[in-house]
């Protein structure tokens, strides 16, 4: 009699622990995609000077707010294929965005002016990076983006569609 009452007990304590394991294993869908197109460079910049279109969709049923520290693409991570080389982040750059991801802007937290961007379900906005290619070859650019940089273990990544660009001698911005 003793070991059916302890095994019953046993089974009343394993029960709600497999299925809250079960429940926290579950990454949450990303609210929004993203999608790489080649810009058009205005006549001021210089040679060499690319201009990729980030377009972020908003796939979710929920209004996407964008706070200071994603302001402007600061979460969007920018990696670099050059002749089938992958090339290292500038440190800098990584160092912003890490910061922006922590919400550490400027060294404070990411309050302030604040450009109010916002898209409601279907709807997309546009951001802008600019990347000098110095020498003539072949690039793949990729982005990606946190779903929730501030929160990592509810967060996920999110990665873009690769964007390649044969850049010719002419084409290349390298000094002479």
């Amino acid at each position: 009699m003793w070991k059916l009452v302890s095994k019953c007990l046993a089974l009343l304590f394993v029960i709600p622990a497999v299925v809250i394991i079960a429940q926290t294993t579950e990454q949450p869908e990303p609210g929004f995609k993203l999608t790489l197109s080649r810009g058009r460079t205005p006549g001021e910049f210089s040679k060499g000077m690319q201009v990729i279109i980030v377009r972020l969709t908003n796939i979710s049923n929920e209004l996407i707010r964008e706070d200071t520290c994603s302001a402007f693409g600061g979460l969007y991570k920018l990696s670099v294929v050059y002749n089938g080389i992958l090339l290292d982040e500038p440190e800098k750059k990584r160092k912003h965005r890490e910061d922006m991801e922590r919400g550490e802007a400027a060294g404070g937290l990411c309050f302030g002016s604040n450009p109010g961007r916002h898209i409601q379900p279907g709807e997309y906005w546009e951001d802008s990076i600019y990347y000098r290619t110095a020498k003539p070859g072949t690039y793949e650019f990729t982005v990606e983006k946190k779903t929730f940089p501030q929160g990592p273990g509810q967060s996920v990544t999110v990665k873009s569609n690769t964007l390649t660009m044969v850049i010719s001698e002419s084409e290349a911005g390298a000094p002479k």
